[in-house]
């Protein structure tokens, strides 16, 4: 048998061999190796092993925004030459119920959402969403606020037909008030389609709370310049409600179009679903108690009155992102830089197995 150099001689060929010299010390030496090696694979840091990373983040699409940011206006005017392209080049979000079944009235909605904003993002008193007219107050209105890990979201089209903006006879531009108590009919639409259009699950996502920049006077009265002229925040609390006309100004960077179209403002194909001309906005105009904003179907702001009734309701909601696990291509779940996003969510009393 060989030896291990500078052990010593061995004597083989014969039954029962001399061992070695000093052999029994290399057996216990190599003994104590068995024994530490274990203790040594223990302490040394274990390395997770990790495939490569995806740009879009662990939840996708809502990773790869910060907080505070503004979608549409981050990307307007991204493709050179073509102005008000931020609607456009955002994500679409595929969420609530679509189609004509279980929805308000019965409508066909799209389901098709794009998100303007990513908390926390502070309500402004004073957007402006008319400034080729100057610093009017009447043009002005507060604009919706957005919490920490919230996404507010827009629908791409409306989901009601048109209907007035109030019901009541004299027509006073009060969103709801604690007088009463009363609500607007685009306040109680609101709430309608707040019930109807998302599953009971969709609905404990949103966060039900006040909107801003609304009148909320006597419905006798309302808020006309001079007279009684204020912005506050809703009596009630809503799911789903409509936009202001600031938040034209700050979520889709609106500072005109009281004549020319707004391309980041118009419905799917320039025309509104459910045979409505455009959709009201939740802002009153402060200047005159029987008109409040409202935006055409091809993206123009004009000034509606109480008693039209052809706009509906495009139905913007504060998202909670806290229970978001993926948002990912709704065709086949995967992680991509285009196409429909459709969001998975975990219940809180619910686990995911392997």
């Amino acid at each position: 048998m060989a030896c291990l150099p500078g052990v010593g001689r061995c004597v083989s060929g014969r039954v029962g061999s001399v061992p070695c010299r000093g052999g029994g010390a290399v057996v216990a030496f190599l003994l104590s190796l068995l024994l530490v090696l274990p203790l040594v694979l223990v302490a040394l840091p274990v390395r997770q092993a990790s495939a490569a990373p995806v740009d879009l983040g662990p939840d996708g699409y809502f990773s790869g925004l910060s907080a505070g940011a503004l979608p549409v206006v981050d990307k307007d005017n991204e493709t050179p030459g073509v102005p008000q392209d931020g609607w456009a080049n955002t994500r679409r979000i595929v969420f609530g119920k679509q189609g004509n079944t279980g929805t308000y009235g019965g409508a066909t909605v799209s389901g098709g959402y794009k998100t303007l904003a990513v908390g926390a993002v502070a309500s402004v008193p004073d957007a402006n969403s008319y400034s080729q007219f100057g610093n009017l107050a009447h043009t002005k209105s507060a604009t919706t606020s957005v919490d920490a890990d919230e996404a507010l979201l827009w629908a791409d089209d409306t989901v009601t037909a048109g209907f007035a903006f109030d019901t009541n006879a004299t027509y006073r531009n009060t969103f709801d008030s604690a007088t009463g108590p009363y609500q607007s009919n685009l306040a109680a639409v609101s709430d309608a389609v707040g019930l109807a259009n998302y599953s009971s699950f969709e609905q404990s996502l949103l966060r039900a709370a006040a909107v801003e920049g609304v009148c909320t006077a006597a419905q006798p009265v309302g808020c006309p310049s001079g007279s009684y002229m204020q912005q506050s925040d809703s009596v009630n609390p809503y799911r789903v409600f409509a936009l202001s006309v600031g938040d034209l100004n700050k979520f889709l960077g609106a500072t005109s179009g009281y004549v020319s179209s707004d391309t980041n403002l118009v419905c799917l194909s320039s025309t509104c679903a459910n045979n409505s001309s455009g959709f009201w906005l939740r802002s009153a105009r402060w200047d005159a108690a029987n008109a409040v904003f409202s935006v055409r179907n091809g993206g123009i702001r004009p000034i509606g009155e109480f008693a039209n009734l052809s706009f509906g309701l495009r139905p913007a909601v504060r998202l909670n992102l806290d229970g978001l696990v993926l948002s990912a291509l709704s065709s086949n779940q995967s992680q991509g830089a285009s196409g429909d996003l459709r969001l998975t969510f975990v219940e809180s009393d619910k686990q995911l197995h392997t």
